[in-house]
C-alpha cells in the first residue's frame, strides 16, 4: 500500500518526528520527505518503502482506505501520562529535573513545562520520560475511578 502524504504527516506528528528525522530514519533525503508530503509528487517505490518501514518500525500503523479515508495509529496504544505523575515518580526516586533529563535525553525545560502543563509536549519525548520511569521501577495507574496515579512495581 502507498503511503498519502496525509498519512506521511499525521504518522511524523504522531510520533513526533520531524522530516529530517524522518529523513535519516528511512535513509532519504529531506527533500524527499517535502517532496511526498507537500508538493504531492510521487516519489520512487523505493523512498516509498524506506519511509513506510521507518515509520511502522517507530510504531505507526497504516490504515488502509475504508470508505472513511486512509489514516495512521500507533500499534501498541500506551496510556498518556501527565505532569503530574511525572513529577510523583520523579521526587519518589529523590531525582532532579536534569536526572530525569539526563536518563530520558530531554530538556530540563521540557520536563519542567510538562510537570506545570504549561504548554503540551512532542508524544516522544512523553514517551521518552516515561520509558525511563518505567526502566526505573514505576507503573503508571489510569484514570479507572480511583484517580490517576503511579507506584513502584512489585519486585519480581
Amino acid at each position: 500500500m502507498t503511503i498519502t502524504p496525509s498519512q506521511s504527516r499525521a504518522a511524523r506528528q504522531l510520533i513526533g518526528w520531524t522530516r529530517g528525522r524522518l529523513a535519516s530514519a528511512a535513509g532519504v533525503s529531506r527533500a524527499a520527505i517535502h517532496k511526498g508530503e507537500e508538493d504531492g509528487s510521487r516519489l520512487s517505490d523505493w523512498a516509498q518503502r524506506a519511509i513506510r518501514a521507518a515509520l511502522e518500525s517507530a510504531g505507526v500503523q497504516f490504515i488502509a482506505e475504508n470508505g472513511d479515508g486512509a489514516g495512521v495509529r500507533l500499534k501498541e496504544p500506551r496510556m498518556i501520562i501527565t505532569g503530574a505523575q511525572v513529577t510523583a515518580a520523579r521526587k519518589l526516586l529523590g531525582w532532579t529535573l536534569l536526572d530525569l533529563g539526563y536518563r530520558a535525553h530531554v530538556s530540563q525545560p521540557t520536563i519542567a513545562a510538562f510537570e506545570g502543563a504549561r504548554r503540551t509536549v512532542r508524544l516522544d519525548k512523553v514517551r521518552a520520560i516515561q520509558r525511563i520511569l518505567e526502566a526505573a521501577g514505576f507503573k503508571f495507574i489510569a484514570e479507572n475511578g480511583g484517580g490517576l496515579g503511579v507506584k513502584p512495581r512489585k519486585p519480581e
